[in-house]
């Protein structure tokens, strides 16, 4: 405030910081004690003034939150088979990442590791037993410990194991009314690009070859991100009502051969030549006649689904 003038029109300034015209003053930003001089300087004598020290202090540092105390969360692990490969995560929480993690008493069944930087039990184990070991978990300034008691079991070729006999445990189910393709419809004719038609194919599209039609070569089914309601079928031309109901097991006749030599009778209905072409197991991508599933497909489970 301004007084003992009748001219109370000032410029004010300040030696640090920011004044505005109405006098209202804004302290600068500060790590420590400072003094600040705010000055009103009279607008009608440049000699009249006036002055006012302000001390303006530091905030007081904000404390750094304490982190919760480090824990193992995982209290229990899944059993395991010998011969079968094996995941299992042991999980930490609280302290101040990152972790570190080893077996500080007893051993982990053989064949299998601990990974010091994320905690994940892998591998394969080779013999049956229950074994007790010590997982500790570090951080910088405390460590977690847990005591778990891992059972591997042997995977014998008797009780529900059938050895490599054995057939699929998951199975996707592959019934038309399972696998519903109702987008648009893509015609290979005999001659025609079959990999182009399979690389170019959306999700819901289906890939009719001509029947009768042979195509011969490796052939790759690249993965592709469909769902449940968008699957791709590869078919033959052929109408359904020229081909055998489902889940019935084909036979020469819908490849146009009535009779083979040596061989029963087949009793064709039709012979006409309605297949295009073979689907095989083989893993070999030389196979003839035969779509390749993947790069490599010997295993089921490596094999690109929804197709």
């Amino acid at each position: 405030t301004v007084q003992n003038t009748s001219n109370t029109a000032v410029f004010w300034s300040a030696s640090s910081g920011t004044v505005l015209s109405s006098g209202l003053f804004t302290a600068p930003v500060v790590t420590a004690t400072k003094s600040v001089t705010v000055t009103a300087t009279s607008a009608a004598d440049r000699n009249a003034r006036g002055s006012a020290t302000v001390s303006v202090t530091a905030p007081a540092p904000t404390p750094n939150p304490t982190p919760s105390p480090l824990t193992i969360t995982t209290s229990a692990l899944p059993p395991a088979q010998t011969g079968v490969s094996y995941y299992a995560s042991v999980v930490a929480q609280g302290g101040t990442a990152p972790y570190s993690w080893n077996v500080s008493a007893g051993s982990l069944p053989q064949g299998l590791t601990l990974d010091s930087n994320t905690g994940l039990i892998s591998g394969s184990p080779s013999a049956s037993g229950t074994l007790t070991f010590t997982v500790v978990v570090a951080d910088s300034a405390s460590r977690a410990t847990q005591t778990f008691n891992l059972a591997v079991e042997t995977q014998a070729a008797g009780g529900n194991y059938d050895g490599p006999a054995e057939l699929p445990r998951v199975y996707v189910k592959s019934a038309m009314t399972d696998t519903p393709a109702s987008r648009v419809t893509i015609l290979v004719n005999a001659g025609g690009n079959l990999q182009a038609a399979v690389n170019s194919a959306n999700c819901g599209d289906t890939v009719e070859l001509q029947a009768g039609a042979a195509f011969t070569g490796a052939f790759t089914l690249p993965a592709k991100s469909c769902d449940d309601n968008h699957w791709i079928i590869i078919r033959t031309s052929a109408p359904d009502s020229a081909l055998p109901p489902e889940g019935t097991r084909i036979t020469p006749c819908y490849a146009g051969v009535s009779s083979l030599p040596g061989r029963p009778t087949f009793n064709c209905g039709s012979t006409a030549n309605v297949s295009t072409i073979g689907t095989g197991d083989h893993p070999s991508p030389r196979q003839s006649s035969h779509i390749q599933l993947g790069s490599y497909a010997e295993w089921r489970s490596d094999r690109p689904h929804r197709l």
